[in-house]
Parts: structure tokens; C-alpha cells; sequence
């Protein structure tokens, strides 16, 4: 007992050491720095209404999927919308399966069965995730997108920048592009707004386990697509303003996005995660329409 709690103490000691470092680090970087937008007009991806988006929501259940599935969503809706798919076929998308996705981050995932493989892809920075159902980095989600595509016969950019919020609304307004952003948070979890117009907090950190021995996470992460941006919707009756919309692994399908409030989404986006930092978002953009 003595010893995993040492160990813990180490590892609480190791994150909070990282994200110090990345702090001093970030102040490199003071134009990046978060501004709220100015009051403007709604946003939504590829103009399409709240319930259409909503339809590409995935339900991830008790997994780290939210990146793979984020990536999968973000491909289905260029898949959908490329003037060939509008031609050809429709729902063109659909060729894209959300756990076709999450089986290919694993069987290229840096830590997983036949180590060689896993430190060689690590080492040559083409790992797809962490480990095989673990967390997947910006920039794995990233080569995922690339990957995919590949194999599926569509031309894409996929690049990974520390953006603004400025930076967020450009590319949501840009056609065939879509922007997925990688949130943090520790002993105070941000609330979203749930589809059913009720405010919750998002989950603690949970112990996770390493050689059978389990540890406490010093903080959580997650992964969503923006698909919006509406300075007039408001949470119900409440009539707290809830601007940023988006696409979440938390549901199949449904009727509505998740919202979070200003503050809330400032405050989870620009937590500093350990070897990722803050204010992270990966530009998926058809070849033909990228500027990144």
C-alpha cells in the first residue's frame, strides 16, 4: 500500500511538474491567447440545421473513444458533403464506420501487443493512439484522419495547430472543413448542456491501471467536434447563453448538440493537458478547399 501510494504521489508530482513547464511555455505563445468573440451571426457546419449535425453523434459508452469518433464524424460529414457525393450517391459517409475507426487507432496504437511495432510507430511519429483503447493526442487524431483516407480513396488535410477562438469560427464557416477540439479539466469539471436543455458536469478524473496496479488520474480529457456557434441560444428557461455547439460521443444520433457556456468552454479548453497543452484543435479540410 505504501508503495502505490508513492507512486501516486510521484505521478500527481510528475503532471503537475509538466503542466508547470508548459505554463512557462505558454507565455511563448501570448497571441494565442483566448478572446472571446465579438457578438456575431450563428455559425453551423456546412449550414446544416442542430438535428441534422446531431444525427453524427456516436455513443462511446464507458470507452476513450471520443477521438476516434470525433475523427469518424468529421469525415462521414465531408464524405456527405463533397460535390462528387452529391452526384454520384448519397449519404456517401456512411462507407466510414465509427468502429472500423477505433479498430484501426488500436491495431496501431504506440503501447500495445508485439511492443516493436508499437515503440517503431512511436518513435517514427505514425501511432494512432496511446494504447489500445486509450486516450488518442491531437496529433494521432490527426494521422487517424490521414490514415483513413487513404484507404478510402478521399484527399484530405489534416493539420494540428493551438488555435483561438477566432481561428474556431473561421473554419467553421469554411466548407468541407471541420475542427475538432481537445478539452481538459481536473478537480473542477466544466458543465455542458445535455440535449435534453439540463445543465451536468463532466465526469471526475477515475483511477485507471498500469501492471495491475491502479492509479488515480490527476486530471481528465476529452475530445468533440464543433459543429456550432450561436451567440442567441440560450439553455431553456434559464436563459443562460450556451454559443458553442457540438457534435458528442455521448449519444447516438438524437435530436440536439451539446453547448457549452462561454466561461465554461474558455475555462476547459485552455487547461493545460501534459504533452499536449491548451487550446488544441485538429483542421480536417477537404484537399481542394484547404488553407491551413
Amino acid at each position: 500500500m505504501a508503495n502505490t501510494n508513492n507512486r501516486q504521489v510521484m505521478l500527481t508530482a510528475a503532471v503537475r511538474g509538466l503542466r508547470g513547464v508548459e505554463r512557462a511555455l505558454d507565455g511563448l505563445g501570448w497571441h494565442r491567447i483566448y478572446n472571446a468573440p465579438a457578438k456575431r451571426q450563428a455559425i453551423y457546419s456546412e449550414g446544416k440545421s442542430e438535428g441534422q449535425l446531431a444525427k453524427y453523434q456516436k455513443n462511446q459508452g464507458r470507452t476513450n473513444n471520443c477521438g476516434a469518433y470525433s475523427v469518424a464524424a468529421a469525415l462521414r460529414l465531408i464524405a456527405d458533403e463533397a460535390p462528387k457525393a452529391k452526384t454520384v450517391s448519397t449519404g456517401a459517409g456512411a462507407r466510414i464506420n465509427y468502429d472500423s475507426v477505433v479498430e484501426t487507432a488500436n491495431r496501431h496504437a504506440m503501447a500495445r501487443p508485439g511492443v516493436i511495432g508499437g515503440l517503431i510507430e512511436g518513435i517514427a511519429a505514425e501511432s494512432l493512439r496511446m494504447w489500445p483503447g486509450g486516450p488518442t493526442t491531437p496529433r494521432q487524431q490527426a494521422r487517424l484522419a490521414r490514415f483513413i483516407t487513404a484507404r478510402q480513396g478521399m484527399h484530405i488535410n489534416a493539420e494540428v495547430m493551438r488555435g483561438t477562438p477566432e481561428d474556431l469560427l473561421h473554419f467553421l464557416a469554411e466548407p468541407l472543413t471541420h475542427v475538432l477540439v481537445t478539452i481538459g479539466w481536473s478537480a473542477n469539471p466544466p458543465q455542458i448542456l445535455y440535449p435534453d436543455g439540463k445543465f451536468q458536469r463532466f465526469g471526475k478524473p477515475e483511477a485507471f491501471e498500469i501492471a495491475g496496479r491502479k492509479f488515480s488520474a490527476p486530471f481528465n480529457a476529452h475530445v468533440m467536434l464543433l459543429a456550432a456557434y450561436d451567440p442567441s441560444h440560450t439553455a431553456g428557461d434559464d436563459g443562460q447563453g450556451v454559443p458553442w455547439g457540438f457534435i458528442n460521443s455521448w449519444v447516438d444520433a438524437g435530436e440536439g448538440l451539446y453547448w457549452m457556456t462561454e466561461d465554461d468552454f474558455r475555462s476547459a479548453w485552455r487547461f493545460v493537458i501534459p504533452l499536449v497543452g491548451r487550446q488544441q484543435m485538429v483542421v480536417i479540410q477537404q484537399a481542394s478547399t484547404a488553407r491551413v
